[in-house]
């Protein structure tokens, strides 16, 4: 017996260009999917880096507000902060920006505001209590992620006799040496009005 070794001829399967059709047909849904996850993650950590500035301004600026509305007393404005540089009569018609607030709290501790343009520009509180003892400076922002732009204080009032009115403007913005648009922020910028309800009038 004579065995015969017969080869088929089969016609089903891929050609190249098939293959090469197929390849790029999954190599460009896979690029927009990766475009669509960088973008993803890049809009996560530009909300992160903002709403970390905002929660260190907002931060500030109830504080800020607190203390000065519920002050047992006002011990004026400043631009230098030195002793005797505080004004109290905040009814002059020019709007002045000062750089430091002063006022007496239900504990009998002074507390003073600062607002320095400095470099680097800062918000801090300084607080001597009732027997006379300076506390460390307290800074209202995390200066190692927070930047302070901007800084200032106002203070007005309708006549001496009517209550004060202390404004606090700052802006603020994340910290940062990358270039990256993502772990930038704009300048945010904080504002309001306060007025003192227990400061002699």
């Amino acid at each position: 017996m004579k065995y015969q070794l017969r080869i088929r001829n089969t016609t089903s399967g891929f050609t190249l260009i098939e293959l090469i059709v197929v390849m790029v047909i999954l190599m460009t849904i896979g690029l927009v999917i990766g475009a669509i996850l960088v973008t993803a993650l890049r809009g996560s950590n530009k909300t992160l880096v903002i709403s970390n500035v905002r929660e260190n301004g907002n931060y500030a600026i109830q504080l800020l507000s607190k203390q000065i509305r519920y002050a047992k007393t006002f011990y004026g404005v400043s631009n230098s902060g030195d002793v005797g540089s505080y004004i109290q009569d905040c009814s002059l018609p020019a709007a002045t920006e000062y750089n430091y607030v002063m006022f007496e709290t239900f504990k009998l501790d002074t507390v003073k505001y600062s607002c320095t343009n400095t470099i680097p520009p800062s918000i801090k509180i300084t607080t001597v209590n009732d027997a006379g003892v300076a506390q460390p400076d307290i800074t209202l922002i995390d200066e190692k992620t927070i930047e302070v732009v901007s800084c200032r204080f106002t203070c007005s009032q309708s006549t001496l006799a009517s209550p004060y009115i202390i404004g606090i403007d700052f802006s603020l913005k994340q910290k940062t040496s990358s270039k990256l648009v993502e772990r930038t922020s704009s300048v945010i910028p904080f504002q309001t009005s306060v007025t003192l309800r227990n400061a002699p009038r």
